[in-house]
């Protein structure tokens, strides 16, 4: 069972899954692992922690835009790319097409 700590706003401000001398203090209470504002506390910790990791995902869509620039200019070939590339930028496009026409769909129904 984790324990938490909250600032005097009622914040969560640290947790220790261990009990070792952490729930004999007023300061800790018992919290439950599925808790809500416990699971955002650790994500923004993490999150906070990893800097770099933070921006890997626009990294990532900068990487790919690059990508399918050099094609479009013809500097490289999209068959010039290795294999597990091409496989990735490939499963990529997919989903960014699906989420494209999911997000039409909801505009759609909005008008109705």
């Amino acid at each position: 069972m984790p324990y938490i700590r909250r600032n005097f706003e009622g914040r969560i401000v640290a947790f220790s899954e261990e009990a070792s001398g952490t729930h004999d203090s007023t300061d800790w209470h018992e919290a439950r692992p599925d808790d809500p504002e416990l699971l955002a506390f650790v994500r923004h910790a993490a999150h906070s922690a990893d800097p770099v990791g933070a921006s890997d995902a626009g990294m990532i869509r900068v990487v790919e835009d690059l990508v399918d620039l050099l094609i479009e200019r013809g500097l490289i070939r999209f068959t010039d790319l290795p294999s597990a590339a091409q496989a990735k930028l490939t499963e990529r496009r997919h989903w960014r097409t699906e989420l494209r026409k999911l997000s039409l769909l909801d505009d759609d129904s909005s008008v109705i």
